[in-house]
């Protein structure tokens, strides 16, 4: 590789680090664009800024983009196209917008069967564009098709007048051919002029359209997400519905049976003694442990009066609090053991 093609390549790697945020396949549109610079020298890479939206809500938007001309053979001479190549953030996927760019030596063609007057380049390469097309199949398109039949024309300088002649050289005219130009309207000429000056502004109007349209398309895939999760969470919701509709329904049926059972018992003074002689031996050290604990946890709540009145000492709370926390752990210990044995006897 070339010194300058390297230079090339470096400069477009520059670029395309500066809007890599802005296009998720920047891998791809680097090694494209790189395959057409090496075939192409005469395409720079560079960025391209406009402001979008009116009055004071207005976005900023940078693009990379392709801009030289296009080289190639036309009836003997040499002619060079200028054109300026857009690349969409969602390329490969979208194709490039290519665009004739017109000059102060060059204007484009009227009735052109490929490029309208706002210089958009059409031709059935572009609207087949496939994620496995290229960037240099295009370019040879357009080169194939602008060498047939080129989109631009020179502008002519305006002759300037001679000076008054003298009177020697009124008396003897010499016959001179006129100058041939083309026959034009009035109304053709200011449309030709008209043409020019649009085209020029035609990147500020297009490229605010185009990235407005990729915002849309953006928001719209978004949204179509946000809606894929709602409905995901409606199916939750309504699984989870079911099964409260289902709880309640216990629920009620738990109630009625403990109102039943308070119905039934109301007249009834309950026997705490007889209570406890119909539990089972487990049941029942389980019913005095919860008794002890409570009790050491009454005994705790009083040893912390009597530190805070002063009538016992530090030692002595720690003392008895060391002994208190000893004995509710064993009662602790001993009750989920009953408490297990119980259980796994059924009562």
């Amino acid at each position: 590789m070339s010194f300058a093609a390297e230079g090339r390549i470096m400069k477009l790697d520059d670029v395309l680090r500066s809007v890599a945020s802005q296009y998720p396949h920047k891998d791809r549109v680097r090694n494209d664009v790189a395959a057409l610079m090496k075939s192409c020298g005469t395409l720079i890479p560079e960025t391209h800024t406009r402001r979008n939206g009116h009055g004071a809500v207005r976005e900023q938007a940078t693009i990379f983009r392709l801009k030289g001309v296009l080289p190639m053979g036309n009836q003997g001479s040499k002619c060079k196209i200028p054109v300026v190549i857009l690349f969409n953030p969602l390329y490969p996927s979208i194709a490039p917008a290519c665009f004739v760019t017109p000059s102060d030596t060059v204007a484009i063609k009227l009735g052109h069967p490929h490029v309208d007057q706002g210089g958009l380049v059409t031709f059935p390469y572009l609207s087949q564009w496939t994620v496995q097309s290229n960037l240099v199949e295009m370019v040879v398109g357009m080169i194939s098709i602008f060498s047939v039949q080129p989109p631009v024309y020179s502008k002519q300088a305006t002759p300037v007048a001679q000076a008054t002649p003298s009177l020697r050289t009124l008396s003897t005219p010499k016959a001179q051919p006129m100058p041939s130009r083309p026959h034009t309207s009035r109304k053709v000429e200011l449309t030709q002029k008209a043409t020019v000056a649009l085209k020029a502004h035609w990147p500020i109007v297009v490229e605010p359209l185009v990235i407005e349209a990729n915002d849309h398309l953006k928001t719209n895939t978004s949204l179509r997400a946000a809606a894929r999760q709602l409905d995901q969470l409606m199916v939750h919701f309504s699984v989870e519905e079911a099964e409260q509709a289902r709880r309640i329904e216990e629920l009620e049926a738990f109630e009625g049976e403990l109102k039943s059972y308070v119905e039934a018992n109301e007249a009834t003074e309950p026997c705490l003694d007889g209570l406890k002689e119909s539990l089972s031996p487990d049941s029942a050290q389980v019913l005095e442990l919860v008794a002890e604990e409570c009790a050491l946890r009454e005994f705790l709540g009083a040893l912390d009066e009597l530190l805070s009145s002063g009538k016992i000492s530090t030692d002595q709370f720690l003392r008895e609090t060391r002994d208190v926390g000893r004995c509710m752990f064993m009662c602790q210990l001993q009750r989920k053991k009953n408490e297990a044995a119980a259980t796994a006897a059924g009562t």
